[in-house]
């Protein structure tokens, strides 16, 4: 799959492949070995082995949708203000695929999926490393489902941008897209950075485009119990911020709150 950018940064060196076993894996591998340009792009027809957050499944046919991952070293970056960089990532993936198909209702739903009419678009893992107080790398894992009409019944509600168009759409345009817009979104936040007001509007953005934001829900906690919880937003850390019925402010981590429908 051939991309034409003209970036700064992301996407100004590309490395395709038929089949790999995880993009985000060829890239880890790739800086321990030789430390690559900062934005190269690796991308694959196929994953064997792609994974999703906490190690679910990523699964796609063949040279059907888009699998890519982007090496960064965003140095400059606090540890603790890690969770900007994905805010700031998910805010690219929803303004590009926008700008594309305007007409789309799209949502991030928290806190690293694109859904497109309710259901899950493309997906997003980050894996980083740290040193000291600031981040020393960060490669950024997207998949999202462009021509695949089919999909194992095991997998939830996925939706692809063929589904939701009824037509067929070139891979290369949807890539190129979304790193046109990360290399603007990755900019501005290096060149801002540590800026107060740079930093609400990313968190803002991805408030403001969360789906079910600002609206009641039944949620299943780790316990097992069934809540009904309004979303407010979320913390800088990346912490949901969900109030119950009597008014009280509750917290949760990834995992720790499973939404199941709105009410």
């Amino acid at each position: 799959m051939n991309i034409l950018l003209s970036t700064n940064l992301i996407g100004s060196s590309h490395q395709h492949f038929e089949i790999l076993d995880s993009t985000n894996l060829a890239a880890v591998q790739l800086i321990a070995k030789a430390r690559p340009k900062e934005g190269l792009v690796i991308s694959a027809d196929a994953q064997t082995a792609g994974v999703g957050q906490i190690g679910s499944k990523w699964q796609s046919e063949y040279a059907k949708n888009c699998l890519f991952s982007i090496i960064l070293y965003p140095t400059f970056l606090k540890a603790e203000h890690g969770f900007y960089l994905q805010m700031a990532v998910c805010n690219a993936m929803k303004t590009s695929i926008s700008r594309l198909f305007p007409t789309l209702d799209l949502k991030i739903k928290w806190p690293n999926d694109l859904f497109g009419e309710g259901k899950k678009l493309a997906g997003l893992l980050i894996q980083t490393a740290v040193r000291g107080y600031y981040m020393d790398y960060a490669v950024i894992g997207i998949g999202i489902n462009v021509n695949q009409v089919d999909f194992p019944l095991d997998i939830g509600s996925p939706t692809s941008l063929h589904l939701l168009l009824n037509q067929s759409v070139p891979r290369s345009q949807v890539m190129s897209e979304i790193l046109h817009c990360l290399d603007e979104e990755y900019e501005r936040l290096q060149k801002h950075y540590p800026d107060p007001s740079t930093l609400s509007s990313i968190l803002n953005e991805f408030e403001n485009n969360l789906y079910l934001h600002n609206i009641w829900a039944l949620y299943l906690d780790v316990d097992g119990l069934n809540l009904e919880l309004y979303m407010e937003g979320v913390k800088s850390d990346g912490r949901l911020i969900l109030r119950d019925r009597k008014g009280e402010e509750l917290l949760y981590n990834f995992k720790e709150i499973k939404l199941l429908h709105p009410i």
